[in-house]
């Protein structure tokens, strides 16, 4: 998000709806959220910004869950703004915290009059970030159980995070919901995006 290349932006987004509508609203949010980027460098700007764009040109029942993170890679620190998705996960010296954002947390297109806060947290060499969407906690077995957060937790202090890639880490997260729920295809789209600090 800078000329140096030393802030790293991360966009995680979830849209209501299912088909062709949530798809051309996924499209037009994406759009709108890195055109911001190009003039805004305040995370919780750009999505009151884009949340006022958004008001009126989405149908009232639709909205967008957005979780915007900034990684300064020099000072190792991470600012969120989260606006309805999951809170970040950080996984630090063998212990998880579900990171959480200050002031309102409505997704976008929800309500006008909304500013969003950003909230920083600083970081450490090896320190593990894990991003979701709602696919992953609230997957649900033929039981009606959700996987959720507690399980979600559970499996990640099992796994071996100071020697698997990020990538064997995504797609462990990925394999234990889908052992879960024992389901070829899920009901809902699962997005998990797993960031190391170096």
């Amino acid at each position: 998000l800078d000329n140096d290349h030393t802030k790293f932006g991360i966009m995680v987004g979830d849209v209501s709806g299912k088909a062709m509508k949530a798809a051309i609203t996924a499209i037009m949010s994406s759009g709108m959220i890195i055109s911001e980027t190009r003039s805004n460098k305040s995370i919780s700007r750009i999505l009151d910004n884009v949340n006022k764009s958004l008001i009126n040109k989405i149908e009232r029942n639709m909205f967008v869950s957005v979780c915007l993170c900034l990684i300064d890679t020099e000072s190792k620190q991470l600012s969120i703004s989260n606006a309805g998705l999951n809170k970040p996960i950080l996984l630090s010296d063998g212990k998880i915290e579900f990171l959480q954002s200050e002031g309102p947390r409505l997704p976008l297109g929800v309500k006008s009059d909304i500013h969003y806060e950003q909230t920083n947290y600083n970081l450490k060499n090896n320190d593990i970030i894990i991003l979701t969407t709602d696919g992953i906690n609230e997957a649900q077995n033929d039981n009606r159980e959700l996987f959720s957060d507690e399980r979600l937790k559970n499996h990640i202090l099992k796994i071996d995070s100071k020697t698997l890639s990020v990538l064997n880490i995504k797609n462990s997260i990925i394999k234990e919901v889908q052992k879960f729920i024992k389901k070829d295809k899920p009901n809902d789209d699962m997005t998990v995006i797993v960031i190391r600090i170096k």
